[in-house]
């Protein structure tokens, strides 16, 4: 059996270290987010692999007010870390034997409520009177059971995003997501864990991703009819951002970079001088025009800076014209990451 090869790269593991520190108000212990996510697919081929794992802990890493229903839990190896990022996980697991072994396996946690449930056979209902936030389906993955589970993780009223595994390696799994997608029931949000082409046998090799998240048509009508949606310039005038290198926390030398004030509509002020920003344009970069700034500096040597923004508007990855690449943190978020991250040279 092949071995593992799960190594994030230094500014994303940063990244989700911030997030969890936002989250818990204190430094998170690493190490313990390291096991959770083992074991890989290319160790256990029912398990997700740990890119899809940390992929869910980038995404839900401020959703501990939340409710996920797993669909599927299995062993749990997935339930733990969702256990990290909700505030109640509904684990849900048509066989008895292997709901038991989870419970065994996370019997520390006191988020997981477990159920004995048939996603297919039995009744919905029992979940349309809570308030659900997030599905996750793994359960049965033939064309018939997907496209329920979805139907029905679709129709209920709070749920704002579905994660379902197996998109790349399944037919039935494949077919239910592009249908859904099809049928506009369901936008594409973001496709998760491992990248095409990829292989977690060493002989098969996949060619679609590994998962997929959805967003329900009829969550974004309700966000857009609430006016909750708010343009990225909009959201982020008036910050102020500290910026440090790519690989801040792999090194643990914790001194800034430099400083960006996003302080005016579309000009700013920064340690590298004055700049002016702007939302990138439809068109620009292919789809991430909605999440991405484009910083451009007036004195020489003019660099042009591509700043992705996260889900959160709390960080960005920042990608220098001359191949340097950066991050940035909300100044505002400085006192919930620790006395390193504080000594920011004026």
């Amino acid at each position: 059996m092949p071995r593992a090869s799960f190594s994030p790269s230094p500014w994303r593991w940063f990244w989700i270290w911030v997030l969890l520190a936002q989250r818990s108000g204190g430094a998170p212990n690493m190490d313990e987010l390291a096991k959770d996510v083992l074991p890989d697919k290319n160790e256990d081929a029912w398990t997700t692999s740990s890119r899809f794992k940390l992929d869910l802990v980038e995404m839900f890493g401020n959703n501990s007010e939340e409710v996920i229903l797993e669909v599927g839990a299995h062993l749990g190896h997935c339930t733990r870390v969702l256990s990290r990022l909700f505030q109640t996980v509904l684990a849900l697991e048509h066989s008895p034997h292997v709901l038991k072994q989870n419970a065994l396996r996370n019997a520390d946690l006191k988020n997981v409520v477990y159920l004995q449930f048939h996603s297919v056979l039995d009744d919905w209902n029992l979940f349309g009177h809570n308030k659900i936030h997030v599905v996750f389906i793994d359960a049965a993955h033939d064309y018939a059971s997907v496209k329920s589970d979805l139907d029905r993780a679709l129709a209920l009223p709070y749920v704002h995003s579905i994660v379902l595994d197996d998109y790349g390696t399944r037919v039935g799994v494949h077919r239910a997501v592009d249908e859904a997608l099809q049928r506009g029931q369901a936008t594409l949000r973001r496709y998760v864990g491992r990248a095409p082409p990829w292989s977690y046998d060493g002989i098969t090799k996949i060619g679609d991703w590994e998962g997929v998240v959805l967003e329900p048509t009829s969550f974004m009508a309700a966000r857009r009819e609430a006016g909750k949606a708010q343009r990225l310039e909009d959201a982020l005038l008036e910050t102020s951002w500290v910026v440090f290198p790519a690989g801040v926390f792999s090194s643990g030398y914790f001194v800034p970079h430099g400083h960006i004030d996003l302080s005016r509509p579309h000009l700013g002020t920064s340690s590298y001088g004055p700049l002016e920003w702007r939302q990138a344009i439809d068109g620009e970069l292919g789809g991430l025009e909605e999440r991405t700034l484009i910083l451009q500096f007036t004195e020489a040597p003019r660099q042009r800076i591509q700043a992705q923004v996260n889900n959160e508007r709390t960080g960005m990855a920042l990608l220098r014209n001359d191949g340097v690449v950066l991050v940035a943190v909300r100044k505002d978020m400085m006192r919930v990451i620790g006395d390193k991250l504080l000594s920011f040279p004026h």
